[in-house]
């Protein structure tokens, strides 16, 4: 059944009829439901900047709204960086206005300089929480979709992540933040947002950032050597991304009754650890996840490997953990940030 809320003619912002829309429906409906992302009655906060991506997510998400049953009111956040934010204001005012969403707009100012794009990146996060609190958002939404999920996991790779950053982008963070949009490539998009404008913001341009190159360079020249790259790199973060929690599962599983607290230290017994990296490499992280300190790097592991290998009494600082290993038990504790 496809439902879909009609589009009046007079409303050029919201989405007709069509195969296109109804396949883009299809799948994100199936998607919001498989992974719970929201519940009926929710209100949904969609993080619009302009650009193509949110403003064709947005005019999905509001063609879903009988269908998923949600709320749906657009957040906004200016950086009052590049010249033309103006303009991209202006385009989603008017969307808005034609979609009869309510519109919460927030301003940060990130100093430029080392680690600008990160920094940018938080504030963002933090003012679009901000905004979905004061408009009583369940979640708050954003327009990834598998084009970025793509990117990520090249970008990863290359850099030699572990599984837990190949898992890719998460279909929901576990703060409120969720990605309906991940089944959906850019293609799709352009071809369901149709001949209306978006917003281009000129940073996506320059080919200094990392992100920028795999997305104008090696990402089509992927694609031109296998059309469904995009596709098959989807496939593998979602596989990825099932082992990891699959893993999280079993770990928990095999050492039921096998650890306990000391204070605020985590012990857990050695025999119930086979002497193999793999099990070395999941008792790591879940002794980071259960302590909530940051996952392992890829470096911090192997260090533990030397020292569990050994289990004579050895300690170390493995990035905000210390680690003793004794013939009997592990002990983590977490450190101080240095």
């Amino acid at each position: 059944m496809h439902i879909v809320d009609d589009a009046p003619p007079n409303h050029p912002w919201r989405l007709c009829s069509g195969p296109v829309l109804r396949r883009c429906a299809d799948k994100v409906a199936a998607d919001v439901r498989a992974h719970a992302l929201w519940r009926r009655g929710d209100t949904v906060g969609w993080a619009v900047s302009g650009g193509l991506d949110s403003l064709c997510g947005m005019r999905l998400l509001c063609a879903l709204r009988r269908r998923l049953g949600h709320r749906l009111v657009a957040l906004h956040v200016d950086h009052g960086v590049a010249p033309t934010r103006a303009h991209a204001e202006a385009l989603v005012a008017a969307a808005c206005a034609d979609l009869g969403l309510p519109l919460h707009v927030a301003r940060v100012s990130v100093p430029r300089g080392p680690d600008w794009e990160a920094r940018a990146r938080h504030a963002r996060y933090a003012a679009l929480a901000d905004l979905g609190d004061r408009a009583g958002c369940q979640v708050v939404a954003t327009g990834h979709h598998a084009d970025d999920q793509a990117e990520t996991l090249l970008l990863r790779l290359c850099r030699g992540a572990g599984m837990d950053a190949l898992a890719g982008i998460l279909t929901a963070r576990g703060d409120g933040v969720v990605r309906p949009l991940l089944g959906l490539t850019r293609a799709t998009l352009r071809d369901l947002h149709g001949s209306l404008p978006w917003w281009s913001d000129p940073g996506n341009d320059d080919l200094h950032p990392a992100r920028n190159r795999v997305r104008h360079l090696a990402l089509p020249a992927l694609v031109a050597a296998e059309p469904d790259a995009v596709a098959g790199l989807c496939r593998s973060a979602q596989a990825l991304a099932l082992g990891r929690n699959g893993a999280r599962t079993w770990m928990g599983a095999a050492l039921a009754g096998g650890w306990h607290r000391d204070g605020e230290a985590l012990v857990v017994e050695r025999p119930r650890v086979p002497a193999d990296r793999g099990a070395w490499s999941e008792l790591l992280r879940w002794a980071a996840e259960t302590l909530g300190a940051p996952l392992p790097t890829v470096r911090a592991t192997r260090q533990f490997f030397a020292v569990a290998a050994l289990g004579d009494g050895r300690s170390c600082r493995l990035r905000g953990l210390w680690v003793s290993v004794t013939a009997d038990r592990y002990r983590f504790e977490c450190a101080p940030q240095q």
